[in-house]
């Protein structure tokens, strides 16, 4: 009610006006004649076009009749202030009472303050279906606050919430900003609702500094398109799914989620935009992520790390993350991953831009961990730059699961990245495919492309074609462990090794150890005239004992400016001291690429899995192989010793034997050189030979 007590004569508007009692645009008091109320006057009747509202004199005070018939009421109808010092709760939750079968409650202009309870479920916040709530965009804030008085320090309970939906459909929010408690808009099991144009800044400075959790929480809701928003200072701003409770077909889209406060200012271990716990169908499109970091180191993923989009932890169905601009810095010691999943079954990351320079132990564009069977990655047309010194800096890591037993599927293509220490790296993935294809990667400061693997853990089936890798700080690729059917053709590789690392750790692509059935063909490898490129060589098995390279196809490469094309498998320009070759798979001398001087080295020329024995009774070592009718004095061959060609015993120099053959005995036996040591395990007396590989200069084959 209003005790105004006198009404000017309403025949002009305008908004100069002030003292009639009603909202702007008011009428106009100069040159006006006032009309002077008393109780006699009880029943005249104005009505205000601008809150819909008709106002009825009493006889002793103005009361305000709202106008629903467009479906809209003010929350001043109900004795709202917005002034903010008044508690306005009572007529907030008394106007949302009001709409029990549609409609709109709209909050004028004002600061409004709402005092939540102790975390439980309040019925009474409940908005009904087809209701929307709305304001004047930022002018409009709602203020929550505890029974002391104060914007109180929580960070995780979305219960403690302004406007709360349970199994309601076609709600809207918008045009409004928030500040104080967790989760403002906390909905469940609720379907097509919107949420656009709000403003949320998070930070809890009474606190001590802390980011307050959850500006828009979904549990089980379908449908949601949350629009134009502006999230500052959070930790999970957008919250979607719980256990049990998915929350599908959720799109973000020209949204900003920002941290604006200084360093040390804030504590937040966990602080990210959006927050995919248990989601499917969602997107996340058009969207800005800034300065999302923590500053407390805890590790390489989870806590301690911030993050734009994540998603973990739960368990998701299908996402895409799409033309977003992720831009990280430059800050000191900070951590920050613009995007982490691990738990999905299918991801789509593409279009985006990603700026990251935060000097951290962490500093990465984009990781996936491959936690669920089966999963899909789809990573393209990402544009990519980092300029900081963290040692976990990868604009693109992919890391499999420890117990090797999913087989993900994941697609590199067409993403421009400079910088990184890796542009690409992938860790402990034994099963699956992944392809790298059509990228440019440039100037990263330790190898463009890096794969680790092991014994248990072998890298498999992965596809590395058509990329630019230019001017790494070493490698262009490099396979570290135990590699198992790479595929690289048709990649330009050059000027890299910008360091100038000498011998292995400057090759162009470098394996370390053990890798098994390799296709390298058609390729651009080497240093140009313009680049400043010191790759030492072009394709090099690491100078280490354990080292073997197995069945190796390598043919129609190009090589730029480098004195060493090969350092293994395909040729020796010496004896071969490591590695054979597979001449069933066509590896024969017109495939071969030639050494620096135009002259081919030794070549696998037969190669045998059965049927073999080696006799060290004596210095000269009997071999009987199937036949020996090719076999010639001066020959290299190469035993293995009985065991699995896949276990430890295949890559290990111990377990080989190199050796020349001195004569041939008869057409199965031959002898010998050196002889393999009395006593040299599996090689006594008869026992069997698991492997058997026999090489002969090219020269003898030209003859």
């Amino acid at each position: 009610m209003s005790s105004q007590s006198s009404l000017y004569n309403p025949t002009e508007r305008t908004l100069a006006a002030t003292g009639d009692g009603f909202s702007a645009p008011r009428l106009t008091t100069a040159g006006r004649t006032s009309i002077a109320l008393t109780p006699s006057d009880k029943g005249m009747m104005v009505y205000d076009t601008t809150l819909t509202t008709l106002c009825l004199w009493n006889g002793t005070a103005w009361e305000f009749i709202s106008d629903n018939s467009n479906g809209v009421v003010s929350v001043k109808d109900f004795g709202a202030k917005g002034d903010g010092v008044t508690d306005d709760t009572a007529a907030i939750l008394a106007g949302l009472a009001s709409l029990t079968s549609g409609g709109a409650l709209y909050f004028p202009s004002g600061t409004y303050k709402f005092q939540r309870g102790n975390g439980a479920l309040i019925a009474d916040t409940i908005i009904a279906s087809n209701v929307t709530v709305y304001g004047d965009g930022a002018d409009t804030l709602i203020s929550g606050y505890n029974a002391a008085g104060a914007i109180p320090n929580d960070s995780g309970n979305e219960f403690y919430n302004v406007f709360q939906a349970t199994g309601r459909s076609g709600i809207t929010v918008r045009d409004m900003a928030f500040e104080g408690y967790t989760a403002p808009v906390s909905l469940f099991n609720c379907t097509d609702v919107i949420v656009d144009s709000i403003h949320d800044n998070g930070l809890l400075a009474n606190a001590g500094g802390f980011l307050r959790d959850k500006t828009v929480y979904l549990s089980g809701c379908t449908r949601v398109r949350i629009t134009n928003s502006n999230f500052l200072n959070h930790n999970f701003a957008v919250y979607v799914g719980a256990v049990g409770a998915t929350t599908k077909e959720c799109i973000v889209t020209n949204c900003n989620f920002e941290q604006t406060v200084a360093a040390g200012s804030f504590t937040s271990l966990f602080p990210v935009g959006v927050y995919w716990y248990y989601a499917d169908g969602c997107v996340v499109d058009g969207c800005t992520f800034r300065d999302i970091y923590s500053s407390l180191d805890n590790g390489n993923t989870g806590t301690g790390i911030g993050y734009g989009v994540y998603e973990g932890d739960g368990a998701s169905g299908s996402g895409i993350i799409s033309n977003n601009s992720f831009r990280y810095g430059p800050k000191g010691l900070k951590n920050a991953i613009g995007v982490y999943t691990n738990q999905m079954q299918s991801c789509s990351i593409t279009g985006n831009s990603f700026y990251i320079e935060v000097n951290g132990r962490v500093s990465s564009g984009i990781r996936m961990d491959s936690k669920s069977q089966n999963t899909i990655f789809s990573v393209s047309g990402n544009t990519m730059r980092n300029e900081s010194t963290a040692i976990n800096s990868f604009a693109i890591h992919l890391i499999g699961d420890a117990a090797n037993v999913n087989s993900p599927t994941c697609s590199v293509s067409a993403n421009s990245v400079t910088g990184f220490r890796n542009a690409f790296r992938q860790e402990f993935l034994g099963n699956g495919k992944v392809t790298v294809s059509s990228n440019t990667f440039s100037t990263q400061t330790a190898a463009g492309i890096h794969t680790v693997g092991d014994a248990a853990i072998p890298i498999k089936n992965i596809q590395i074609t058509g990329n630019n890798i230019t001017l790494s700080a070493t490698n262009g690729i490099l396979f570290n462990g135990y590699t198992v059917g790479p595929v690289i053709t048709g990649n330009v590789i050059l000027d890299g090794n910008t360091t100038n690392v000498a011998g292995d750790s400057g090759a162009a692509v470098l394996f370390t150890s053990f890798s098994f059935g390799s296709v390298i063909a058609n390729n651009t490898i080497g240093n140009t005239s313009y680049g400043g490129g010191l790759f030492t060589y072009g394709v090099q098995n690491a100078s280490n004992a354990n080292v073997r390279i197995f069945k190796d196809i390598t043919f129609g490469n190009a090589f730029v400016g480098i004195a060493n094309n090969f350092q293994f498998g395909r040729y020796w320009t010496t004896s071969p001291t490591n590695g054979i070759f597979d001449v069933t798979k066509g590896d024969f001398l017109q495939n071969v690429q030639l050494n620096a001087s135009g002259v081919p080295g030794w070549y696998c020329v037969q190669k045998l899995t059965s049927g073999l024995t080696a006799d060290a009774s004596s210095a000269s070592t009997t071999v009987t192989v199937g036949s020996t009718a090719s076999v010639a004095s001066n020959d290299i061959v190469l035993l293995l010793k009985d065991g699995n060609p896949y276990d430890a015993d295949y890559s290990t120099a111990a377990n080989w034997h190199i050796d020349t053959v001195a004569s041939v005995t008869n057409p199965t036996q031959f002898v010998l050189t050196t002889g393999i040591p009395a006593g040299d395990g599996t090689y006594l007396n008869g026992v069997a030979v698991a492997y058997f590989a026999r090489f002969k200069a090219a020269a003898a084959i030209a003859a």
